[in-house]
Parts: C-alpha cells; sequence; structure tokens
C-alpha cells in the first residue's frame, strides 16, 4: 500500500465507522429509528423523488402515524403502493401497514370504551376519512352523541348535559346555580340537533341525551334571522350561542346570541332512522289509498248482493273498509323522481256495523305515493293503487263474545263475489 493511503487508512476507517460514507437509505433508516424524524423525512422524500422504493415505505409509515403531519391512512397507502410497484419486495411491508391499520381501529374503539374521546376522535377521524367502516362508525357515534366538543365550543353537548343542564341536581338549589355559573354560564358553545320550532326569535332544538317528557331541550335566542332553508322544522343543524340559564326537567336550557350556522350532517344511525320513519309514513298512506279503493269498489256489490230487501225498502246501509296488512315498511322503494312504490299485502274487510256483519278479503295491491307528499293536503294527491288483487272472501256473522275475527263463536257464511 502507498505511505499515502497508509497514512489516510486510520481515517478512512474513522468516517466508515461515523458513518460518513452511509447510503442515504441507511441514513434515512438511521434518523428514523433514532426518532429524527425531520431528518427521516427530508431524506425520504428525496429518495422517493429519485424513486426509490425505500423512500415510499418511509413516506407511508410517516403518514400512518401522523409524523410530519396529520395522520393520513389514504396517503400511506398511496405511498406504500408507489413501494411495492418499484420493488415486489415491499408486499409484506404493505400487508404489516394495512395490519396497523386494523390495529388503530381497534385502539380507538378501546379508547372510546375508557372514556377517552379524544384520542378515540383522533384516530376515528383518519381511519373514517380512509375509508373505514369501524372508523365511520366510531366517528359517528362520538359526534351524534356528543362525546366530544366541535371544533369553536368550550364544551360538547353531552358534558353541558352532565356538568350544566337544568336536568342535574345537587344537595342544594343555591348549589345548582353557584356550579351554574361557575362552571358553564358565558360559555361558547357549537352544538348540533334538531329543529323542533321556530316562534319568534326563538329556535327550540332536541337534543340527545335530552328531556324524556318534552321535545325541547334548548331555547335559542336567535340574534339574526336564520335562512329559511336551513330552519325548517325537523332538519338536523349546528348552532352556536353563548350559554344563558338552565331549565328544568320540563323547560329547556337557553342560549343566548345564538345563530344557526348551517345544516348538520346525519349519523349513520340517524339517517337509518329516517328512511324508516319516511317509509312509515309511505306504507300509512297506502294503507288508506287502499281502504278508500276497497270501500269504493267493494262495498256496494257486496251490499246489494247481501241485503237487496232492506236497499228495495229504502234503507241506508252504512259501512266502512279497514285494512289489516302482513307486509312492512321495508317493501317500499324509491324511485328516480322521487316517488316511493310497493307491493302490500293482507286482509281487507268491510263492515257493516248495524247489521254486525263483515266483508273479508285477502288481498294484494301495488301502490305509488308521489314524491313531496309530506306537503300534499288532499290524499287523492298523494298517491294511487296502481293494480289490486283479491281472492275471493267471506261474510262473516259477528259473535257474541267477539266482535270480528274470532272463530269459537262466529258463524262464516261464505260469499264469492259474483254468485
Amino acid at each position: 500500500m502507498p505511505r499515502s493511503l497508509r497514512l489516510f487508512a486510520p481515517l478512512l476507517l474513522t468516517l466508515a465507522l461515523t458513518g460518513c460514507f452511509e447510503s442515504k437509505e441507511e441514513r434515512a433508516l438511521g434518523a428514523y429509528r433514532d426518532r429524527d424524524y425531520e431528518t427521516a423525512i427530508a431524506l425520504a422524500r428525496e429518495l422517493a423523488e429519485d424513486g426509490s422504493a425505500r423512500g415510499y415505505e418511509l413516506l407511508a409509515l410517516a403518514s400512518a402515524q401522523g409524523i410530519g403531519g396529520e395522520r393520513d391512512y389514504t396517503a400511506a397507502m398511496r405511498w406504500i403502493d408507489k413501494a411495492v410497484a418499484a420493488d415486489p419486495g415491499f408486499e409484506t411491508a404493505r400487508t404489516r401497514l394495512r395490519a396497523q391499520i386494523t390495529a388503530d381501529a381497534e385502539t380507538a374503539r378501546k379508547a372510546f370504551d375508557k372514556g377517552d374521546f379524544d384520542r378515540a376522535a383522533k384516530l376515528a377521524e383518519p381511519l373514517a376519512a380512509y375509508g373505514s367502516p369501524a372508523g365511520r362508525d366510531l366517528l359517528d357515534r362520538l359526534y351524534a352523541g356528543h362525546f366530544v366538543a366541535l371544533p369553536g365550543s368550550e364544551m360538547s353537548w353531552r358534558q353541558f348535559w352532565n356538568e350544566c343542564s337544568g336536568t342535574v341536581r345537587r344537595e342544594t338549589e343555591g348549589a345548582d346555580a353557584a356550579a351554574f355559573e361557575d362552571s358553564c354560564a358565558g360559555r361558547k358553545v357549537v352544538w348540533e340537533g334538531f329543529l323542533v320550532a321556530k316562534r319568534g326569535p326563538t329556535a327550540f332544538i332536541q337534543m340527545n341525551p335530552g328531556r324524556g317528557r318534552v321535545r325541547q331541550d334548548l331555547a335559542l335566542t336567535l340574534a339574526e334571522e336564520p335562512d329559511p332553508a336551513l330552519a325548517e322544522p325537523g332538519a338536523k343543524v349546528r348552532f352556536s350561542g353563548i350559554v344563558e340559564g338552565c331549565g328544568d326537567q320540563s323547560r329547556p336550557d337557553r342560549l343566548a346570541h345564538g345563530r344557526i350556522v348551517d345544516r348538520a350532517r346525519l349519523s349513520r344511525l340517524e339517517i337509518a332512522r329516517e328512511d324508516l320513519n319516511r317509509r312509515k309514513k309511505v306504507d300509512a298512506i297506502c294503507v288508506k289509498l287502499v281502504e278508500d279503493y276497497f270501500e269504493a269498489n267493494y262495498g256496494p256489490p257486496w251490499i246489494e248482493a247481501m241485503f237487496p230487501d232492506r236497499l228495495k225498502n229504502g234503507e241506508e246501509i252504512r259501512y266502512r273498509a279497514t285494512i289489516d296488512t302482513d307486509t312492512g315498511a321495508d317493501v317500499y322503494t324509491q324511485q328516480a323522481d322521487g316517488s316511493w312504490e310497493g307491493q302490500i299485502g293482507g286482509r281487507a274487510a268491510i263492515h257493516a256495523y248495524v247489521l254486525e256483519k263483515t266483508y273479508v278479503e285477502h288481498f294484494t295491491a301495488d301502490c305509488r305515493v308521489a314524491a313531496g307528499f309530506e306537503k300534499m293536503a288532499a290524499r287523492k294527491d298523494m298517491g294511487e293503487i296502481l293494480a289490486f288483487n283479491a281472492q275471493g272472501g267471506e261474510t262473516v256473522t259477528w259473535g257474541a263474545e267477539e266482535r270480528f275475527g274470532g272463530q269459537a263463536e262466529v258463524e262464516v257464511e261464505e260469499h264469492k263475489r259474483g254468485d
């Protein structure tokens, strides 16, 4: 070895041992292991610009852990997919990352169960943004249940409900008032609830949790007139205000300087509940439409066939139809134009009360309910019967013990239409 190299050999060895000749990948990994995340991410970005799978992997890990920014599982998967595309040997790293996302969802659930709602929300929000069903469900529970404060709010509704609401009872009335003034009065809040009614400058809001016996949990004195599109009764709204006073078991708590900010997003449970309620309304309309149809088309022929002598004598026989369905509200499908269609079935009956007789048929009916039926006054405008099929029928004479439908002491007279 030349004398010059022999002189520099100790220095070269020292440089090598101190990492001066480490590759950029090794330096990035070393910085990451040493938790020098700023250096690690900077080197990882340089590596990624050169198409390095290792650089992509490090950026994926940083995104999944919220290093250098917000936790972002979508970005993490995008980076790790690039790593696998550059080097299929990183498939194991992708599998580990997916397992980590699943583990984070379980960690979020456990945090919720322990009452650590802020940590649960911190994990659930990026999980929901990534598309995790567990993350979406947990985020729904956190916000619909008011477990965490909304942005700009000094306290969540649940905290207010447990500590400040007029439903809270302490040892003495004076203690209630003092605690309210110390902990609650004057605090700015941003909450979400269902607008029950608006009377003058006051909006009445129903909350959950809330008062069981009344629908109004909050009286919100508005500082300005809200957009009419936001202030529709029944709408879920986001609103702000200043805590002013507490009510009691039947009177609402009060907010001053209120403002209806916007419509609030319905939780998945609320969407399902709203959809079920709408379907129940559709079903109720269809039942009434079938009653009207059956009474108009089957009542007169039955009366004429059963009681011709009474009719000849000029006697007026009053009757009405009732419907008993064996189908539920889930039979209806909303159409592209917003209308609802479905087939219901069950038992249709016409009752002649003075004569104590009832005519019964089993039926199926195709029903259509118009879009916007909630705003229509006349039932005939709300929908129509598209098809009606009945299966023969029988006339039942009411028994001494049972007015209708019993078998023990009921005389049944078989009667088919057209006989």
